[in-house]
């Protein structure tokens, strides 16, 4: 199946974006279900079509001349590495961690190694961590082109004075292992054929990198849907404009 997709950048100079594709997997009926708890016990066949039609998801492909659009009028194309070459955002090791993030390291097994966000992301309640994938599940080798990546998801909190609840995604360069750097990326869905777009709604809960392709979960808040999105990690996009604003804009 050919899907195509996108990121956008930071909202910051030299930030990278991404184009998406929306793919949603298809439920066979007859799917089972646990009861919920700690102990589920054995699982319960659904049988009524109502509770089908929740898991039965549908395709839909974004065309790829709305993508093709989108990065001739809005953007500039960039490689993953570009990204991580332009990489502002330096992780802490261990040594310089709070106190309250070493704390959360796992008692047994004991953490090899360790590391933090940069200070202003670390404390920020506007947005917190919450999912992770890497180069090591996207190729065997472990590596995307020469590099070694991990990818962070992040959702926007919601509860302070951030409210769009938009999803964000931090390109690790994790190359040396002494020396982590991050920048961010926006993930984006086109509108009005590739002619503009608007941010990912997402808590960025699930996230998996597979060849070329980065798969992610969202809840579609004014649709209450559940969904995937599937990103094409060969389309991503420089924004041509520096603003806060996420969309097509005076001059990008």
């Amino acid at each position: 199946m050919k899907i195509h997709g996108i990121f956008k950048k930071g909202l910051r100079p030299a930030a990278a974006t991404a184009y998406l594709a929306v793919a949603m997997l298809l439920v066979p009926a007859g799917t089972a279900q646990a009861a919920p708890g700690d102990n589920p016990n054995k699982l319960t066949t659904i049988t009524s079509s109502s509770e089908l039609s929740k898991l039965q998801l549908v395709e839909h492909r974004v065309p790829t001349a709305s993508l093709d659009n989108l990065a001739s009028e809005m953007g500039t194309s960039r490689g993953v590495d570009q990204v991580l070459a332009s990489a502002n955002h330096p992780m802490r090791n261990a040594a310089d961690c709070y106190g309250t993030e070493t704390a959360a390291l796992p008692v047994k097994p004991t953490a090899e190694s360790a590391y933090c966000w940069d200070t202003g992301d670390a404390v920020t309640q506007d947005w917190l961590p919450q999912s992770v994938t890497s180069s090591g599940d996207a190729d065997n080798d472990g590596v995307w082109g020469t590099n070694k990546v991990i990818l962070s998801g992040w959702g926007q909190n919601g509860t302070t004075t951030t409210t769009d609840h938009m999803g964000r995604i931090a390109f690790i360069d994790a190359d040396d292992p002494n020396n982590l750097k991050y920048r961010w990326v926006l993930p984006v869905i086109p509108l009005n054929g590739g002619t503009d777009y608007r941010a990912l709604k997402s808590h960025m809960g699930g996230m998996v990198w597979y060849q070329d392709k980065l798969i992610v979960t969202s809840w579609e808040k004014d649709s209450d849907n559940n969904v995937m999105y599937i990103f094409d990690m060969k389309r991503i996009l420089q924004a041509t404009v520096n603003s806060s604003a996420v969309g097509k804009v005076s001059g990008g």
